[in-house]
């Protein structure tokens, strides 16, 4: 763990503080050096199991922390006496995914969600949003890192905006996980750019003309 955590460019939230029991990091090989693009930490007390993740800015916003976030619940599941996850949701993104994707509770989000009549199979960004923006008055910037909004929450004693969630590792939770990872893996493809690209329709148009008029040539060539 501590050659991993000096080398560069890796992408984990706890690099600074104690090393956490359990880390899930995804790699990728560039400029023949090996980077951690993407990663989840664990602290396990008990049946607990804390995660914090991390992920490159790079590599934002390609799902990556969302497969590891499945992978990681999927092996919690087997490790004893572990019973349940828990997450500190900062932003609202975090927090709909774990909702959405894992079956995660919160006591305040419940309480939201009973007072304005929202389904959880139901539930919306935009309802969790709005969930954050009541319950705290600070303002968030989006162009924030996930440690520079950690660190703003530790310096501001009245910003109320972390919401702890819950998932229960039950079957329908589990069966939920499993289904996330597969079409999150399916969906990704590799990040190191190996996955199939799909092609624009400029150029699905280009090949489909040139097929036809090759077509018309030949039936031409044997008229």
């Amino acid at each position: 763990f501590s050659v991993m955590s000096a080398r560069e460019n890796v992408s984990f939230y706890e690099k600074n503080t104690t090393p956490p029991d359990l880390l899930l990091c995804l790699n990728i090989t560039k400029n023949g050096k090996i980077h951690c693009i993407s990663s989840i930490s664990c602290k396990i007390n008990g049946g607990e199991m804390e995660i914090s993740s991390k992920t490159h800015r790079d590599y934002e916003g390609k799902k990556y922390n969302l497969l590891l976030r499945s992978a990681m619940i999927l092996l919690a599941h087997h490790i004893r006496p572990i019973t349940q996850i828990v997450s500190r949701a900062i932003n609202p993104i975090s927090a709909f995914s774990m909702v959405k994707y894992f079956n995660a509770k919160s006591d305040d989000l419940d309480e939201y969600m009973e007072e304005n009549d929202i389904e959880p199979e139901e539930i919306t960004l935009v309802d969790i949003q709005t969930f954050f923006d009541e319950k705290s008055d600070l303002g968030m910037d989006e162009d924030l890192t996930e440690e520079e909004e950690a660190a703003l929450m530790m310096e501001n004693e009245d910003f109320g905006n972390i919401t702890t969630l819950v998932v229960k590792l039950n079957k329908a939770t589990m069966d939920k996980t499993r289904e996330t990872y597969m079409n999150t893996l399916e969906r990704i493809g590799s990040p190191e750019g190996k996955g199939r690209k799909r092609k624009s329709k400029r150029a699905r148009k280009t090949k489909r003309t040139r097929k036809t008029g090759k077509s018309r040539k030949s039936r031409k060539s044997r008229n």
